[in-house]
């Protein structure tokens, strides 16, 4: 009895250090009743009115502000002749719509037109399209921009159109910058060549600077081989090259340590997005990089690579590839392939099936241990290219809790790709939740790998998946899983399955 005396003194004690330490205020008479009543209103959960930036230069256009407001967006009224890019960059992070004056769009034109570089109006409505802000006013000059970078135009016809997309863009940033956000393929290393980097925002699709404008918070990033020939010669050429680009990686984020680093599992990526950095994971696309060796699959693992892809365009050791001009697209995995399957299981490396054969596709699903993921498909019912996957496959997937993340790669969305767009991807990514569920969906747009076209053309294009998707009736908690919940619970699985 006096123990349980003591115990509940000591929680008397901390109940009133705690209460003690808690904000404690007096307004002012004058201002209490405001005051209180705004505390009241600030609701979790109540959506805030959309942020509307209006560029001046000298006098503030009253009517136009005017006209903001009553559509029910906030006017914030932004200098044009700032020249330092990063006030604008940061500055555009709050902007929820932004409307073209004609006095902007004359300054804008002016200064294209002229050889002298950095003018202050370019530079805004440069950082204005980086974030896919919803723009509102007419200007060819932006139209030639958005055709170079492959936005779509909004086409807005009233300020009160661009103040209701403004709300959803409003509501698709606060969301993903709450929950935990990945794409779960790109091919980065293939444009090392060219000088690309994590670091640098040039016309790579994958980099830092991308994946914040677009508010992503995690990718893939794969070390891609060519399948050549299976002679020994070759076979170690592969793997040589293969164990080079992991290398790569590894060093090229280890450069920008400051604001990215590596993960090899949920926890490790959390951990970074706490610490306000980005996050990559590795993986290998092509089993052709282990060639023949099983014992690789544990070194790579053990090295940070979190899933193979078992094949690519042509067969391998391991399996058969679906790539139509394949003799052999009808068989599946070899006798090694299902070592190697086994292995994987057992060393806790996710399992990849993009580009495998459809008996390939079968056949692992029937022997292995842990779930699996297809990390850049599409559905063949839409278009029935090789690369996709047919209902069947979907609900297999769903069956074994696997996952299937949809890719933009637009020769793969339609028959005509020229007017393939991001409605294609919005299209593939609501069929696959309607045949195999909302929890076995999520994304992997194969950016720098072949990935990207009108509306989803780099990382920092991954706000319009929200929105659209958002626009087509999705929940907070369905965009959740899609946008990685369900991706590293498969890899979770995989890897708990190793640590038994």
């Amino acid at each position: 009895m006096r123990n349980f005396i003591k115990a509940i003194c000591a929680f008397s004690m901390l109940m009133s250090a705690a209460m003690a330490s808690a904000q404690s205020c007096k307004y002012p008479s004058s201002v209490a009743g405001t005051f209180s009543d705004a505390d009241a209103a600030a609701a979790l959960g109540q959506p805030s009115t959309p942020v509307i930036a209006i560029p001046v230069s000298g006098s503030i256009d009253s009517a136009l502000v005017g006209e903001v407001v009553k559509a029910g967006g906030v006017p914030v009224c932004v200098p044009s002749d700032l020249k330092d890019f990063n006030m604008y960059r940061d500055l555009a992070a709050s902007f929820d719509g932004f409307v073209l004056t004609p006095e902007f769009v004359k300054a804008m034109d002016a200064q294209a037109a002229s050889p002298q570089k950095g003018g202050a109006a370019l530079l805004l409505i440069k950082a204005v399209s980086d974030r896919n802000v919803p723009v509102f006013g007419s200007s060819d000059l932006l139209k030639s921009i958005n055709a170079g970078v492959k936005h779509i135009d909004d086409n807005f016809n009233t300020i009160d159109e661009l103040v209701v997309k403004a709300c959803t863009y409003k509501r698709a940033k606060a969301l993903m910058q709450r929950i935990f956000t990945l794409d779960s393929h790109n091919d980065l290393a293939c444009e090392y060549r060219d000088g690309a980097s994590i670091g640098k925002r040039f016309t790579n699709q994958v980099s830092v600077q991308k994946m914040t404008e677009g508010y992503l918070d995690a990718t893939f990033a794969v070390a891609w081989l060519h399948q050549d020939g299976t002679d020994a010669e070759s076979t170690a050429k592969a793997t040589a090259k293969c164990s080079g680009i992991v290398n790569a990686l590894q060093a090229d984020v280890a450069k920008y340590s400051d604001y990215v680093g590596l993960a090899r599992n949920e926890a490790e990526a959390r951990a970074l997005k706490v610490q306000g950095k980005k996050v990559v994971f590795i993986g290998i696309e092509n089993g052709y990089g282990i060639g023949n060796d099983i014992s690789l699959i544990k070194d790579y693992r053990d090295r940070g690579v979190t899933y193979m892809t078992l094949c690519h365009t042509g067969d391998n050791a391991i399996c058969h590839t679906s790539a139509a001009k394949s003799p052999n697209r009808h068989l599946g995995l070899t006798a090694f392939g299902k070592e190697v399957v086994a292995e994987m299981n057992a060393c806790g490396m996710l399992i990849d099936l993009s580009h495998a054969s459809e008996q390939t596709f079968w056949d692992v699903c029937a022997i292995t241990k842990a779930p699996v993921a297809c990390t850049h498909s599409g559905a063949k019912s839409l278009y029935g290219h090789d690369r996709n996957l047919t209902d069947e496959q979907l609900r297999e997937i769903k069956r074994i809790g696997g996952v299937c993340q949809v890719y933009f790669v637009d020769s793969f969305m339609r028959k005509d790709r020229a007017n393939a767009s991001i409605n294609e991807m919005i299209q593939h990514i609501l069929h696959c939740i309607d045949v195999a569920g909302i929890d076995c969906v999520g994304i992997g747009c194969d950016f720098d790998g072949g990935g990207g076209g009108k509306g989803i053309n780099g990382m920092n294009d991954a706000i319009n998946v929200t929105v659209r998707l958002m626009e087509a009736g999705l929940t907070d908690s369905d965009l959740e899983k899609v946008w990685g919940g369900n991706f590293l619970r498969v890899l979770g699985e995989a890897q708990k399955l190793a640590s038994k």
